[in-house]
């Protein structure tokens, strides 16, 4: 190794950066927490003007859940996800 370390838990790799842009101060704050525990962001859809939501993934269950602007997060994602 050449001597430098780089600490990943400090920052999300480029894409989630990228897919945050979006995102309401709500869904960031709460996507911030999830992040702590494992979650990840996957997508974000605009499902109206000025109205995202993201998909994150729960990488112990292997599920999918929807952040919806007011930062609600509701587990059941099932209508969102393409197979």
């Amino acid at each position: 190794m050449d001597g430098k370390l780089v600490e990943r838990r400090t920052s999300p790799p480029a894409e989630a950066r990228s897919l945050r842009r979006g995102l309401s101060a709500e869904q960031k704050e709460k996507l911030a927490l999830l992040e702590q525990v494992g979650w990840l962001i996957q997508f974000v859809r605009r499902v109206a003007p000025g109205q995202v939501i993201a998909g994150v993934m729960d990488p112990n269950k292997h599920s999918i859940a929807i952040l919806y602007p007011d930062g609600r997060l509701v587990e059941d994602a099932t209508r969102f996800v393409r197979h």
